[in-house]
């Protein structure tokens, strides 16, 4: 299905529900607005970044949205079409952006304020940010055991600390995607780029498009690095994989830069290529090359 149909179904779901009488209410959206403004004048103000104060963001969303009262998943979704509306709330210092680039965080809260609230399990949080010029970080922060379907590409530091539930993405994402995530599922209908799951314990995350790798070799920038029992697969291309402790990856496609498997299993369908071959007594972990085992640094 293409990614304009689903977006037109969905808005198709949410016109129906209208006509059941569950309709959003302006009033609400207005509070989770003012809400977020707050938020805002609040995160800039103590210039806090996605990179360095996930942490402070969150119980920042915390302490302001517990003010907002009851809301619905459907309001969630009225409030992320209202976000283009906020992009100039940001400013850069020393090359970080502060402010609206963190939004993800905030939006992180409010579904999980809302799904720990009601606990219904087969309530969907939809949100539609297919129109921001820019996408938006950090979001998916601490999610646990909600449904979340996303239209549009998210920015770096998304889906950090995911601890349950189900996330799907139409869309890119960038750099820092997943880093320790410990359950869950993840769907990402687009391309991926570097430091990709990184220090992923558990929950199985797929990836259609690409994974991309950093321009220089970095070890910081590994892919997969000190991944733990999780799941990973990935159905196009990926580069620069490594440091690997444990788990399971599956590459449909080519491989670039793959090094230092230390446990686990990382099968490759497509070609393996730029990679350091080694003895197999300098590695426990198991990497299979169109059903062949060879053995990296």
């Amino acid at each position: 299905m293409k990614l304009a149909d689903t977006i037109q179904n969905e808005y198709s779901s949410l016109e129906e529900k209208k006509m059941n009488n569950i309709q959003t209410d302006t009033e609400k959206i207005s509070v989770i607005c003012s809400a977020y403004e707050y938020w805002l004048r609040l995160t800039l103000a103590h210039r806090y970044n996605i990179r360095s104060h996930e942490i402070e963001l969150y119980h920042l969303a915390h302490n302001e949205i517990k003010k907002v009262g009851y809301y619905t998943a459907e309001e969630i979704t009225a409030f992320s079409c209202r976000l283009q509306e906020y992009q100039d709330y940001e400013k850069k210092e020393n090359h970080i952006k502060i402010g609206f680039s963190s939004t993800g965080i905030f939006l992180s809260k409010l579904i999980n304020h809302k799904h720990q609230r009601s606990k219904k399990d087969n309530e969907k949080y939809v949100l539609l940010l297919q129109e921001l010029k820019k996408p938006i970080d950090g979001l998916g922060f601490k999610l646990y055991g909600a449904d979340v379907q996303v239209h549009g590409n998210l920015g770096n530091f998304s889906c950090n600390k995911v601890k349950n539930g189900k996330i799907t993405i139409h869309g890119n994402v960038g750099m820092h995607f997943g880093k320790y995530i410990s359950g869950g599922s993840i769907h990402i209908f687009g391309d991926a780029n570097h430091s990709f799951c990184q220090y992923m314990n558990q929950g199985e995350v797929t990836l259609e498009g690409n994974l991309i790798g950093p321009m220089f070799s970095d070890q910081g920038y590994h892919s997969a690095h000190s991944l733990h029992t999780g799941k990973i697969h990935i159905k196009k291309d990926a580069d620069y994989i490594g440091n690997i402790q444990s788990g399971n990856i599956c590459i449909d496609g080519n491989c670039s830069r793959l090094e230092k498997i230390w446990g686990g299993t990382v099968e490759i369908c497509g070609e393996l290529t730029q990679t350091s071959f080694t003895k197999p007594d300098h590695s426990k972990g198991k990497v299979l090359h169109q059903g062949k085992r060879v053995f990296v640094r």
